[in-house]
């Protein structure tokens, strides 16, 4: 049985937000950057009602650290958010696609945008309490790791969404993301937070 068809077996006909990779795939034999593990979940994000997927590959919500396949399908809105918490360093290593990483200030000003690609930089860290956002106009995949605090992820304390940003599946986030794209497709790359 094909991984798509096992995960809507299992999930009654509709797609989950994020799977355990060994759960729904044997043969990938620990190659987390395996182009087929990319284009199947990218696929898989396609289809899926929110316009993304995650592989999990850390062994559950309890570990402090987590490793993912993150899918993301194209002008998917993320909402700019921050992790307070000191362990929280966040690292995205591109896999396929085009996308920018864009951070911003306290109040909502892009400060600095990192562009990654397949054949350039294809890989950023973020530090915890910093306002960040994943953009791109195609679709992308990245191997996302993240630290978690003691305990492991606690979905309550996992991000604070940006108050001065609009949230995900609404007009005013459609547009925030076009405005978005639109600023940082003309730019390079910038860092104008240089401390």
């Amino acid at each position: 049985m094909e991984p798509l068809d096992s995960i809507k077996k299992d999930f009654d006909g509709s797609i989950p937000s994020a799977v355990d990779l060994d759960k729904y795939i044997k043969s990938h034999k620990g190659d987390y950057l395996s182009k087929d593990l990319a284009n199947l979940a990218l696929g898989i994000a396609k289809v899926s009602e929110r316009g993304r997927f995650i592989f999990r590959i850390h062994d559950s919500l309890k570990a402090e650290q987590h490793l993912m396949i993150n899918a993301i399908s194209t002008e998917n809105y993320v909402r700019p958010h921050k992790h307070n918490e000191l362990e929280k360093t966040e690292s995205f290593r591109l896999l396929k696609g085009k996308a920018s990483v864009v951070m911003f200030d306290d109040d909502g000003k892009v400060n600095k945008v990192v562009k990654l690609s397949e054949v350039g930089k294809n890989i950023v860290t973020i530090r915890p309490n910093i306002w960040h956002t994943i953009i791109s106009d195609e679709p992308f995949v990245i191997l996302e790791s993240k630290r978690q605090a003691k305990g492991g992820y606690i979905a309550e304390t996992d991000k604070e969404f940006a108050s001065w940003a609009p949230e995900e599946n609404t007009d005013d986030g459609k547009e925030y993301f076009q405005n978005l794209l639109e600023k940082t497709n003309n730019l390079v790359e910038i860092n104008t937070n240089l401390n």
